[in-house]
């Protein structure tokens, strides 16, 4: 019997899929497990979660900066 996959071996799955011999056990294990299928697909979730969140916040950063950029611009200097 195969024991159930650890988190680290679901991640791995979920990174690189089918492309080794181990990896190809470990979804053969998850496609007949239904407590690994669980953790799989929260975990799946998870990630896409903070994936969401990190590109949000990368969007916002650039936002930031843009406005920082324009209202630190160095003043234009007056005509004398």
């Amino acid at each position: 019997m195969i024991r159930c996959l650890n988190e680290k071996q679901l991640w791995e799955l979920y990174e690189a899929g089918e492309s080794t011999l181990e990896r190809a056990y470990g979804r053969a294990h998850l496609d007949s497990c239904d407590a690994c299928q669980w953790h799989y697909q929260h975990l799946v979730r998870d990630l896409e979660l903070i994936g969401q969140v990190l590109q949000e916040a990368t969007n916002l950063s650039r936002d930031t900066v843009q406005i920082q950029g324009v209202t630190k611009s160095p003043p234009l200097p007056l005509a004398s």
